[in-house]
């Protein structure tokens, strides 16, 4: 059965001092990773020192956590023979009776005691092991020219993950430090009171034995639920125990984790004798009618709201060690709003409880909140600097992602030039991160979206191809034949330079890259050229009009206007038609 109590005492060993020292050794660590970054000549020391301070940090936490977890387990077995005995006695003759459970609960606490010891021990190790690897990306991506902040932000996160993050020594199956704990000690309790059971039940000739029974079990278990085994397997006509549930690892029973009282299974065994034992009630109505929904299905939703409470851990413990060392971890912050709200709603519409102790990041002293979605339907509601924030960090992935493409690109399209077309105005390929907030901000507001919509930005890298009027559809046919060739992709290709009437005249594409990246190319003619940047003049004193007095709306009336009879004087290059999609 589920035991509260001992879900109790596990709690109490998982925020002791374990997570005392998880919390010391990620701090430690994170701090060396960031001087290792903007100090990679001290990279190695840095490592060495980092693997260093992991062990010693360990060693002053080994003996409270030893303690606590020893303590913690006699505190949740305590009184488990005396109850085995009482119910033996209800069924049989009073015997006379050898004392083992003390001494086997002693040696399976000292047992339990070792395996913490051992994850804490292989956490040290993993943490200190990653801290470099993860480092060394750092400093190349910074060699690279990526911004210190993503570089900061990413390093963390790694470090992050990793810092909770150990290896079970028999399956290799890495977990974190806190789950491994909770699953040690619950399958330790759990073969422990088996151990016991089976004890008493020889000393009382006690045979049968039935599987306790709880709603939502794991679909795996719940097959043994409420039914009779035999512990002999002699039995005519219940099953033998070990063959039926894989008690003593027989049986079809391959995984640790798929056997009674095996790995984080909370089933008892309970002694059972035909017309004096009552079996357990697996209709569930009273649950299935609380819940709505069945056994399995409970199961499923259940560990549905595990799945999103492990990730709003993960995101809380990347903000808090980021923060700690002034990073503002803005995307991680609204990662954490999102999956806090899906977790809310997955609760609400199932019927379950928040347990928000399950949602508290481990080895973090000060949970971290998450960013809601910011609507410009209630900007009222919604600070200058809270807007700016959430633009500019789309801002800075957007850019370096641009930055990342740019050579490659860069290197195709000069290549490309020839005495009738080249490359103008190069040096402004790439947007500012400036201009790309104002624009992130603009979208939404414009198109009445939430501020992290993904509306498509594909200009941040951006080229300009400029060719002679008679040669421009020609230069423009061999251009894209050329990188077609190459494996790039023309998504879209809009020719307004045969539209008299449009305020931007010109040839714009979209090109995706063989590795799937989009960025945009212009076409004009020197004539086309010269009005564009002309009327960006005049674009950016219209921007900057307020539309909603009837002096900028007649103001920004009449630079359209002159925008219009600028383009009006291009000269449309022969056969612009064939220029299209």
């Amino acid at each position: 059965m589920v035991d509260k109590n001992l879900d109790a005492f596990i709690e109490d060993v998982v925020h002791g001092a374990l997570e005392d020292y998880v919390e010391k050794m990620s701090s430690r660590l994170t701090q060396y990773l960031l001087s290792g970054v903007d100090n990679p000549d001290m990279l190695s020391t840095l490592a060495a020192r980092a693997k260093s301070d992991a062990m010693a940090i360990f060693v002053k936490y080994k003996g409270r956590i030893s303690k606590e977890t020893r303590e913690a387990f006699i505190s949740a077995v305590e009184g488990y023979e005396a109850e085995v005995e009482q119910t033996l006695e209800k069924l049989h003759t009073k015997r006379q009776l050898t004392k083992q459970g003390a001494l086997e609960f002693a040696q399976a606490a000292r047992g339990i005691g070792e395996i913490v010891s051992r994850q804490n021990i292989a956490l040290a190790n993993t943490m200190a092991t990653t801290w470099y690897a993860i480092a060394a990306n750092a400093v190349v991506r910074k060699e690279l020219g990526d911004s210190r902040r993503a570089i900061m932000e990413d390093a963390v996160r790694a470090l992050s993950d990793a810092g909770i993050e150990t290896v079970d020594y028999k399956s290799g199956v890495k977990t974190t430090i806190d789950a491994a704990v909770r699953r040690h000690i619950v399958s330790q309790v759990s073969q422990a009171k088996a151990q016991i059971l089976s004890d008493k039940c020889d000393e009382y000739d006690q045979d049968l034995v039935f599987v306790s029974a709880h709603f939502g079990a794991r679909p795996s278990h719940a097959i043994w639920q409420g039914k009779v085994y035999s512990r002999s397997g002699t039995s005519s006509k219940y099953p033998s125990l070990d063959e039926g549930t894989g008690y003593s690892g027989t049986g079809p029973f391959g995984s640790l984790g798929d056997r009674l009282c095996g790995v984080n299974c909370q089933h008892e065994m309970v002694p059972y004798m035909p017309g004096l034992s009552q079996l357990p009630d697996l209709s569930f109505e009273k649950e299935q009618k609380r819940y709505g929904m069945t056994s399995d299905e409970y199961y499923r939703a259940t560990q549905k709201q595990r799945a999103l409470e492990r990730k709003v851990r993960k995101y809380k413990r990347r903000i808090a060690l980021g923060q700690e060392q002034g990073l503002d971890m803005v995307d991680d912050r609204y990662k954490l709003g999102r999956t806090q709200a899906l977790l809310r709603e997955h609760c609400r519409a199932n019927g379950l409880t928040r347990l928000y102790e399950r949602e508290r990041a481990y080895g973090v002293k000060r949970q971290p909140k998450g960013l809601g979605r910011i609507d410009f339907k209630n900007t009222e509601a919604v600070s200058a600097n809270s807007i700016t924030e959430v633009a500019k960090a789309r801002a800075e992935k957007l850019f370096i992602k641009a930055q990342l493409a740019e050579p490659a690109v860069t290197k195709t399209l000069k290549s490309l030039q020839t005495k009738t077309r080249k490359l103008a105005g190069f040096g402004q390929r790439l947007k500012s991160q400036t201009s790309l907030t104002r624009k992130i901000i603009s979208n939404a507001k414009e198109e009445d979206v939430k501020l992290n919509t993904k509306t498509s930005i594909n200009d941040v890298l951006r080229y300009t191809f400029e060719s002679d009027i008679n040669h421009f559809v020609a230069d423009f046919k061999e251009v894209r034949n050329a990188l077609e060739k190459k494996g790039y992709i023309f998504t879209k290709v809009k020719n307004t330079l045969k539209d008299e009437s449009a305020v931007y005249r010109g040839v714009n594409t979209q090109v995706k890259t063989p590795d799937g990246y989009t960025f945009e190319i212009q076409f004009h003619t020197p004539q086309s050229l010269e009005i564009k940047e002309k009327n960006h003049v005049l674009y950016e004193q219209a921007r900057i009009l307020d539309l909603s007095t009837l002096d900028g709306k007649n103001q920004s009336d009449e630079l359209e206007r002159q925008m219009i009879v600028n383009s009006q004087t291009i000269s449309a290059p022969p056969k612009i038609d064939e220029v299209k999609k």
